[in-house]
């Protein structure tokens, strides 16, 4: 048996092949109070955050739904670029 990254497995060929966590989720959504996030330039981060209403309780905003959007995102496009 031999270990392998898939970039470093490229142009080999073996009779079997195990793909792990190919059926890996994404992140759920829940109890995250903020994400920071990179953005196109190495030196942009973002930040979106809950806010709490008048009872304390946290409620979503629309810039955490769209943060929330590009995790989602990036992590659907790292799976298809491995697989």
């Amino acid at each position: 048996m031999r270990l392998l990254t898939v970039h470093g497995s490229k142009g080999l060929a073996f009779p079997v092949v195990i793909l792990p966590e190919l059926g890996k989720r994404p992140p759920k959504r829940g109890g995250e109070p903020f994400l920071v996030a990179q953005g196109a330039v190495a030196a942009e981060l973002r930040l979106a955050t809950k806010l709490l209403d008048e009872r304390g309780d946290p409620q979503t905003t629309p810039s955490l739904d769209a943060m929330w959007e590009l995790v989602v995102a990036r992590f659907d496009a790292e799976r298809r670029r491995l697989l």
